[in-house]
């Protein structure tokens, strides 16, 4: 319609009606792109708040469990300084023995490291981190991604290490560490009573490792570990608090634009 009446006004020299129509074809086509645009915009939008609300979960999911990390963490060196003092002062209560010895089992213990960078991850490898508009939160991701990546593999090597360690200090033992010795170990109720049962490793064997400096050292490398992977666990769950409450303020921002 609009391109016939183009022409007729072409052949009939109408200046004014050929103007009036290219006007016409062209605010068309500005309104047209220009609605294209604005609707990209409102998905992209709205994607954006998924993807929020995404990473807040994220983020909340992975403060729960570093928290639940740095507690394990705690209680494990609470019994590495109770061996390590016991060690050092060449004494031993009857009421920390059960404590001492299965402190001492669990020399190898290291909860692991977990967190939840699913969304994070997914936007990075997708190249869509920019759909987040807020360069600051932008950087304080991907910055908290680095620094989970750098944790992880510092937890694994030193919990490796922690493995060799408690592997080593069974050859100054001379008690066997079976399942059914820890079962019957744990089972014991002597913390409450002062009394050592048969499921204790004897009173002696403790004399004998008192007198080596090697499990001595093996106790504080240990101890020395959980310190550390303990203090990473502290950094990453500032950070982690700092994109929670970052994206708690962007999300709030958000909804108030949309209204």
């Amino acid at each position: 319609m609009i391109l016939r009446r183009l022409g007729d006004a072409i052949r009939e020299q109408n200046w004014f009606t050929v103007v009036l129509e290219v006007l016409i074809v062209v605010v068309g086509i500005f309104v047209g792109l220009q609605m294209d645009d604005w609707n990209e915009r409102r998905k992209e939008r709205v994607m954006e708040r998924e993807y929020l609300e995404r990473l807040l979960a994220d983020a909340e999911n992975s403060v729960d469990s570093i928290r639940a990390t740095v507690q394990s963490l705690d209680s494990l060196i609470d019994d590495s300084m109770l061996v390590l003092g016991a060690l050092q002062s060449g004494k031993l209560d009857d009421k920390d023995m059960s404590a001492f010895h299965i402190a001492v089992v669990d020399f190898a213990a290291m909860p692991p490291s977990q967190s939840d960078l699913t969304t994070i991850y997914e936007l990075q490898s997708v190249g869509r981190l920019s759909i987040i508009r807020n360069v600051e939160l932008r950087g304080l991701l991907g910055r908290l991604a680095s620094h989970t990546s750098y944790i992880e593999n510092q937890v694994v090597y030193y919990r490796d290490m922690t493995n060799l360690l408690a592997s080593d200090a069974r050859r100054y033992w001379r008690t066997d560490f079976g399942l059914d010795f820890v079962m019957d170990l744990r089972a014991d109720d002597s913390t409450a009573t002062g009394s050592i049962t048969s499921g204790n490793i004897p009173l002696d064997e403790f004399e004998v490792i008192v007198g080596e400096p090697g499990f001595r050292t093996i106790a504080a490398r240990i101890l020395e570990n959980r310190l550390r992977i303990r203090r990473w666990h502290h950094q990453y769950l500032e950070r982690s608090l700092a994109a929670q409450d970052a994206l708690y303020e962007e999300l709030a921002r958000s909804e108030g634009g949309a209204r």
